[in-house]
């Protein structure tokens, strides 16, 4: 079937997958590097270019569609609550964030810590989220179990 977005993260133990539906993920790399300008002179150099860790964003819905309720407030609720703690790290815990999965590959980020998780209750057919995630690798791993 191919790689697929099937975005989970694990600190240990099985992978947690995002509640879905996944209605974005937008992945920003960045380099650093020194610049230098000559006066007088057009254009500048740069040196010791070097990439950053990844950011990634990741948008997703909780809810329930058309008539037939897949989900009650009370159980979206209890899902953003239980991947608020998923997304938590302490002290010098990093958790794995996988993007893509396909049977038995993956291709995963890791060093993940949560920045920002923001979810949406005002719709209550629809709780959705976002979820900021910052992986101070700059390495994209592909494993296979």
């Amino acid at each position: 079937m191919g790689m697929m977005l099937r975005p989970a993260v694990r600190t240990a133990g099985p992978w947690y997958e995002l509640p879905g539906p996944i209605t974005g993920c937008r992945i920003q790399e960045s380099w650093d590097a020194e610049r230098f300008k000559v006066p007088l002179r057009a254009g500048d150099q740069v040196a010791g270019l070097s990439r950053n860790g990844i950011d990634v964003t990741l948008r997703g819905a909780v809810g329930k569609r058309g008539e037939a309720a897949a989900f009650t407030e009370q159980a979206m609720w209890d899902t953003l609550l239980e991947l608020r703690e998923k997304l938590d790290v302490a002290g010098e815990t990093k958790f794995e964030l996988r993007l893509l999965a396909d049977g038995d590959r993956a291709d995963l980020l890791t060093g993940c810590t949560t920045t920002r998780f923001e979810y949406d209750l005002s719709n209550p057919s629809l709780f959705s989220y976002s979820v900021q995630i910052h992986a101070t690798s700059a390495e994209v791993v592909t494993r296979v179990s």
